[in-house]
Order: C-alpha cells, then sequence, then structure tokens
C-alpha cells in the first residue's frame, strides 16, 4: 500500500486522501506497532519516498524525495527542520572541520573533494488540495540554522516555514528535489575510485519532541519543539522510526547494496543504468553504496538448519550450552528463545575474496548469540559491506540493517579481523538500530554497551583467539611485553614484581603521543611475543590506562573537544564499568538487565536514566550510588594491600594480667637473653630463611597467632570489594569491604599463620588502576625475580629472531 501511495510524484487526486490512506498504512501495521508499543516503543512518524540517480565519475547524485510526518506535537507545528549532513563536507570552517581534527577518522580533504547537498526545489502539499493537487512553494523560506553553537558557516540544518501549520495528530507532505555530492572517503561517508557509501546523503526530518518526552534529555534539549542538532566531529545520529522507499539508480557496472529488503529483481534502463529499490519498515535511517568491483555472496540464516558451513562440532557444542543457559536464566522455553530466518549480503572486495567465510560466519555468530541475547532481530535481510582498500573512513559503521566493517590483505588466522569489527558493528542491530539511544546526547548509551557485547560475544565464539597488530596490510600475532605480568585473570594470587606493569606504557613515560611512536610501540621485535593468548578485559584495560583521564563518560558527544577523551569515555571506560556492574551482580542478573532494557524500550529512543531505572528494577538493589560515581564523574580507585603480619601470640612482651577464678596474677613476657630477642626479630620481620639460624632453645610454641593486614583506597571512587586472605592449612577466607572508609585494618587469632592478602582476587572492579598492588605476601616468593628474568630473556630472543630474518 506503501508503494501506491507515493508511487507518482505528481500527487494528483490522490493527495486528497494521503491522510486516510498514511492510516491505513497504519493499520496494516497495527500488530508490529501494538507489539511494540508494549516495549515502550513508538509507532512510525515519518515516511521516505526518494529517487535517486548516480553519476560515479561526478561522485554526485540528484534525488526525488517525498517526506510524510505525523505530527505528534501537542500545539500546531509551523516549521520543518532538515538534517543537511553533507553540507558538513562544504568547506574548512563547518562545525565538524573546525572541531578536533583528530577525530576525522584518518584523513583531510583535498581540492576536488569537498561534499555538499542543496535542497533545488521544496514544496508543500496541502492538506485540503484538490485534483490538481494544490503544491506551496516552500524554498524561498529555507535558511540555514546552527542551535548547536551558532557557526555562521554551518550549513548542516536547514529549517523552512511551513504555508500551513500542522495540527496534533495530522499529517504534512513536502515534496523536494535535491543534488548532493560526495567527499571523498571522509568521516563515515564518501568515495574512493569507483567506491561510494552514501551516508547522511539525504534531506532527513530532525525529531519533534513533545514537552513530556524532551524532559527526559539534558538542557538545551530539554525543551519541547524540533531537535536537530549540527554535524559534529563524534556525533554520530538520531532520527525518528519511519517507513523507507528508495530507488537507486546506477551504470549496470555497479553491485548496489542499501538497508532493507530489494523489492524485486533490479530493472535494466536502455540507457546503461539499473535502478535497484529497497524498502524497509520501523527503521530511523538508509544508507547505501555503490561499486563495480564488489564481489556478491549470499547466505541465509535459518535457525532451524544446522550450519555445518561455518560452525564445527565443538562451536555448535558450545552454542547450545550457551543457549541451554539463557534458557535456564531467563525462564523461557527453546520456542520463547525461537530466532527469525534472516538473508545474509555480503558485498566484499576481490582482495579480501579468501576472508568470505570468515566475515558470513561472524554474521551468524552474531545472529546466533546476540539473537538469544538479547532478542531475535527482528528484520529478513542484513547487508555486510567491505569498503574498498583507500576508503577505511568509510568501514566501521553502522546503518539499520546495513554495516559496513574493515579488513586487510592478510589477517592472522587465529586474530579477530574481521571478526571483531563485524560483530561490533552488528551488535550496533541492536542497540543503535532497534533500542535507538540518541548517539548525540549519549554516545556511551550506544557505543559503551556495544563494545561490552562486542567483548561478550567474542569470549563466548572465539574462545581461542589472539591480539594481533598491523604493519601496512599484515597482521602479526602479538602479546605486549610491556603490559606483561603474571596471569590477572587467574582465580589464584599470584606473585608481583615491584615494576607497575599496570602503568608501563609510553603516555605514562611521559612520551609525547604521535604516531612515530606508536608505531615503535607496536613493531614486534620490540614489545611481542607471537600467539600468546590475552584476556581481552586485559587489553581493553590497557587501553584504559594509555589515554589521559578527561571528561565523565555521560555527556554530549560533542562536548568532548579531544578524540582521546571521547574515546577513553565512550569505547573503554564505559564497558568497563558495564562490566564491572556485572560482576556486581552477576552475569545471570546483568543478562535479565540487558534483555529487559532491550525489550522494554525496543523502537523507544531510551536515556542513560532509562537504563539506570532498569538496572535497579531487575537487579532488585539500588546501584545508583556506584552507576553515578562511574558514569557521571572523573573519580578514580586504587586498592593496595598496604601490610600483613602473622605474630605468635607468645611473643608479644610485656606485662600481662590473668584471672582464674577469684585469684588474679600477673606475669611478665619478654625475651630472657640478647640472643633470643634478635632471633625473634628476624622472625617478626620474616627473615628466617635467608641467612638466619632457627632458635630451638626460644621456648614452646604457644600455637596461636595475631593475624593483621591494612587495606587502603586511593582515589574518591567508592566501590565494595571482597578481601580474600589465606592462613596456612586452610581454605581461602573472604571478608566484605564496603571502601567507605579509605582504609581497613582487620586483626584475628589463628592457630595458623597469615600467608597472604587479595584485594578483589576475582577482578570485579576492572577500573582499579594498578593491579599489582592488590596482592601481598607474608613472605616473598623468590620466584618473582625468576619470572621477570624469563619475560625478559623471551623479549631478547623473540628481538634475535626477528633479526635473524635478515641474515
Amino acid at each position: 500500500m506503501f508503494q501506491s501511495i507515493f508511487s507518482d510524484w505528481k500527487t494528483g487526486s490522490r493527495v486528497r486522501s494521503i491522510g486516510f490512506l498514511f492510516l491505513a498504512l497504519f493499520l496494516v501495521h497495527f500488530p508490529l506497532v501494538r507489539a511494540s508499543a508494549q516495549q515502550g516503543g513508538e509507532r512510525p512518524r515519518v515516511a521516505y519516498n526518494i529517487e535517486v540517480r548516480l553519476d560515479p565519475e561526478k561522485h554526485q547524485i540528484t534525488g526525488k524525495e517525498t517526506i510524510t510526518w505525523v505530527s505528534n506535537a501537542e500545539e500546531p507545528v509551523s516549521d520543518l527542520l532538515f538534517h543537511l549532513y553533507l553540507n558538513a563536507f562544504k568547506n574548512e570552517r563547518t562545525t565538524l572541520m573546525t572541531e578536533s581534527p583528530l577525530a576525522r577518522r584518518g584523513r583531510s580533504l583535498r581540492k576536488g573533494d569537498w561534499g555538499y547537498v542543496d535542497i533545488t526545489s521544496l514544496h508543500q502539499v496541502m492538506s485540503d488540495a484538490g485534483s490538481d493537487g494544490t503544491r506551496v512553494d516552500l524554498k524561498p523560506s529555507l535558511a540555514f540554522i546552527q542551535p548547536d553553537d551558532g557557526n555562521p558557516w554551518d550549513q548542516t540544518v536547514g529549517q523552512v516555514q511551513l504555508a500551513e501549520s500542522v495540527q496534533p495528530g495530522q499529517t504534512v507532505t513536502v515534496e523536494l528535489e535535491f543534488e548532493a555530492r560526495f567527499p571523498h572517503s571522509f568521516s563515515r561517508t564518501g568515495f574512493h575510485q569507483d567506491y561510494l557509501l552514501a551516508a547522511q546523503w539525504f534531506p532527513k526530518l530532525g525529531i519533534y519532541r513533545t514537552a513530556r518526552e524532551a524532559d527526559r534529555f539534558p538542557a538545551p534539549w530539554n525543551t519541547a519543539g524540533w531537535y536537530c542538532p549540527q554535524y559534529h566531529t563524534h556525533c554520530e545520529f538520531a532520527s525518528d522510526f519511519g517507513t523507507y522507499r528508495v530507488s537507486i539508480t546506477a551504470p549496470s557496472t555497479h553491485i548496489v547494496g542499501a538497508t532493507g529488503k530489494l523489492q524485486s529483481p533490479e530493472v535494466e534502463n536502455q540507457d546503461g543504468t539499473t535502478t535497484w529499490v529497497f524498502q524497509q519498515d520501523r527503521v530511523h535511517d538508509f544508507a547505501w553504496t555503490a561499486d563495480p568491483q564488489f564481489l556478491v555472496e549470499e547466505r541465509t540464516f535459518d535457525p532451524l538448519v544446522p550450519m555445518e558451513e561455518f560452525f564445527s562440532a565443538e562451536e555448535e557444542e558450545r552454542f547450545q550450552k550457551e543457549k541451554a543457559w539463557v534458557m535456564e536464566t531467563l525462564g523461557l522455553s527453546s520456542e520463547e528463545l525461537a530466532l527469525r530466518p534472516v538473508s545474509v549480503r555480503l558485498l566484499l572486495q576481490p582482495d579480501h575474496v579468501n576472508q568470505a567465510g570468515r566475515y558470513l560466519k561472524a554474521a551468524m555468530v552474531g545472529l546466533r548469540y546476540y539473537g538469544i541475547w538479547f532478542g531475535a532481530y527482528p528484520y529478513e535481510t542484513l547487508t555486510v559491506v567491505d569498503p574498498a582498500f583507500g576508503a577505511g573512513a568509510t568501514g566501521g559503521m553502522e546503518y539499520p540493517t546495513f554495516i559496513t566493517t574493515g579488513s586487510q590483505f592478510l589477517v592472522h588466522p587465529r586474530g579477530t579481523r574481521p571478526e571483531g569489527v563485524t560483530l561490533h558493528e552488528f551488535a550496533h542491530q541492536f542497540w543503535y538500530g532497534l533500542v535507538a539511544n540518541d548517539e548525540f546526547d549519549e554516545a556511551w548509551l550506544d557505543e559503551g554497551i556495544t563494545t561490552y557485547t562486542t567483548s561478550r560475544v567474542l569470549e563466548a565464539a572465539y574462545p581461542d583467539r589472539i591480539q594481533t597488530t598491523s604493519y601496512g596490510s599484515f597482521d602479526v600475532g602479538r602479546t605486549p611485553i610491556l603490559d606483561l605480568r603474571p596471569d590477572l585473570w587467574s582465580a589464584e594470587p599470584l606473585t608481583t614484581v615491584s615494576a607497575d606493569w599496570d602503568k608501563l606504557h609510553l603516555s605514562r613515560l611521559a612520551l609525547p603521543s604521535s604516531s612515530i611512536l606508536d608505531y615503535f610501540r607496536d613493531l614486534p621485535f620490540l614489545n611481542y611475543l607471537p600467539d600468546v593468548p590475552v584476556h581481552r578485559w586485559a587489553g581493553t584495560r590497557a587501553r584504559f590506562f594509555d589515554l589521559e583521564p578527561g571528561r565523565a563518560i555521560r555527556n554530549r558527544s560533542y562536548d568532548f573537544h579531544d578524540s582521546e577523551h571521547y574515546v577513553r569515555a565512550v569505547y573503554v571506560k564505559a564497558p568497563l564499568a558495564l562490566m564491572t556492574l556485572e560482576n556486581m551482580i552477576g552475569r545471570p542478573a546483568f543478562l535479565k538487565v540487558l534483555r529487559e532494557y532491550s525489550a522494554r524500550y525496543r523502537f523507544g529512543h531510551p536515556t542513560g536514566d532509562d537504563f539506570l531505572n532498569t538496572l535497579n528494577e531487575v537487579s532488585g538493589q539500588d546501584l545508583s550510588p556506584f552507576f553515578v560515581q562511574m558514569f557521571d564523574t572523573t573519580a578514580r580507585v586504587d586498592f593496595e594491600v598496604v601490610s600483613l603480619s602473622s605474630r605468635e601470640v607468645s611473643e608479644f612482651e610485656g606485662l600481662f594480667d590473668e584471672v582464674q577464678g577469684d585469684v588474679g596474677t600477673r606475669k611478665t613476657v619478654g625475651p630472657k637473653t640478647f640472643a633470643e630477642a634478635r632471633q625473634r626479630e628476624k622472625k617478626r620481620h620474616g627473615l628466617m630463611g635467608f641467612g638466619g639460624e632457627e632458635d630451638t632453645n626460644s621456648g614452646a610454641s604457644s600455637g596461636q597467632y595475631l593475624n593483621t593486614f591494612v587495606v587502603r583506597r586511593s582515589g574518591s571512587l567508592v566501590l565494595p570489594v571482597t578481601v580474600t586472605y589465606k592462613v596456612e592449612g586452610r581454605d581461602p577466607m573472604e571478608k566484605l569491604w564496603d571502601a567507605k572508609e579509605a582504609t581497613l585494618k582487620y586483626e584475628f587469632e589463628d592457630s595458623g599463620r597469615l600467608e597472604w592478602v587479595y584485594v578483589d582476587l576475582m577482578r570485579k572492579v576492572l577500573l582499579d588502576e594498578t593491579l599489582t598492588n592488590n596482592v601481598k605476601y607474608r613472605e616473598p616468593d623468590k620466584c618473582a625475580a625468576r619470572r621477570f628474568s624469563v619475560d625478559v630473556l623471551r623479549w631478547a630472543l623473540n628481538m634475535l629472531n626477528f633479526y635473524s630474518n635478515f641474515g
């Protein structure tokens, strides 16, 4: 029915009944809308019908567009606001170009690379139009506004005054024509040679927020009206859910992929072009790509059909175990956890043809694991785009049902390229795409949760993968020597060395940040060992401490004026904080939180407060104090075992009163000779066994020890931790410390001596700045020096091995 409404650009007699037909469209989709509404979702507010033609030689498009918007306002609306994001690439004085140059995804624009979008005609179709289809020209009222920064050179937001205000609940239709030129691959969009990613390419309505909706957001966007931010360096995008029908005409030599489902086989035109038509309901954006070099690989994800092509028997068994655990944890049946068939289309560069299976498998992994964790992927299609070499700035992006990834010519067989970026961008389908949080106001709510879930799925589906680093087009397996330390993720405490390995990074050595230093830091003969697995969260922590502290996690994306601070808060600290919350309440409870959040706000545009409320409600705990500290402040924390001692009770000297019945006595305790006193001091300070001699005449042991340890919290981030301690001959014991006081001193008598103390043995607080001071032993472990020597020897052998290849 949607096609029939918008099939004619000259609307004619159909305009009279467009409101009725749009209502009919809503009723056709009512079951989906009703199911979504039960989850807090919204009904589609906008419909786009777009026809566009590509000129690949000029990297230009010309298009026609009909937009129908159903007003959700509580008052008449007299204007419309449009995103005109390609104008961000128009000159060097736009807001995007004047903000942090470090965040421009890898390159600068040159002469001839600039992009723009011009609206060449704009008309409102009048609601009372007769059969002649009265249309009022709105183009004279088009003006550029700058609601964020007042930059007069920024033209990424356009405002038009309507000829007739749209009343609450009523519909307004506008028709426009536009032409646009794409920049060279830059900041999420653009071309490189014959390859094109068309993202943020068409005039798109902003979001109209009612007073009730706006009140959930921070200032200055907490008032009713249009919400239509400019294009900033760090911002991504937020739009209303709607229905898209897009017709793309490109040279017949090009392969085209896009958001949504291809409506029919492409149509060959007589002028050497082909027209592709895509349609998708309930999405909030549309992107497409074209390239004559694409190789097309298509597979169907069918949860009811075995996928031996992608999964070994061991991998299948691992997934089935995870599914059984999810069913038990969530209390859902296999039918309630059922997934849906999805057509997966991979558009691959020829130089990556040997990676097709890895791309497709990653997509299948995402559909499986994310589906059982957060709810089935609801769309029929998923398009995975492998960008051309030289167009890396268009890689690693997410759009509804459409993701761009990235790889290189040679990849390590046990690395996570291209799987990592594919799974990350597909995870966005759930948080950016379906939940549809606002990446402009709260980028962490998308990128933080997405990064956390990416790490989770890599752990579950690719447990044997290693970290890699790149040199040109080569992947090298590595373990960072500068990060080498005892296995921090073991369940057993291990000996530490004196060096503070957690902080031994270039930035901590006061060396400036530069690509040259980064290159030498990553050279394998200086810093890496091949094929040694490293826990994924250890790598995330290393990134966290490599970057300097900045703003709090919960900030508007354009308030991060430095890309390092943005990355540290949104991509690194946020997932570490989420993992810390999971550790506090347990994985089963945290899965329930994310499952409920995903279901409750599917199609719903939630806020960080909505996430916090879900977290508290589902967990049954008030986690607000911890959440606020981690997400709203830059508070830091470092736990440390300051000291521990174990003294035999009989060793205490002085006058002791003893009462037995009604008789009191006083006893003097102390060394009888100088030799005995010297021997006792050696034992107290742990010097026995290092040249001292036991005094066999020191008297009988009392068999009781006073054990004491002191732990300390540095920094203002207060998180509860478990202090684990071990007495000889006993299993480890635990003491929960709320850490509200900066220091905890604990004393107890026992028949055994205290051997070691460990703060946060299970590594639950991933924001703890230094992990090597979390453990202390009563007696030094001579293995520490040996371990350090072995690490240095391995580094030397690795370096010699590298240089021997040049002999």
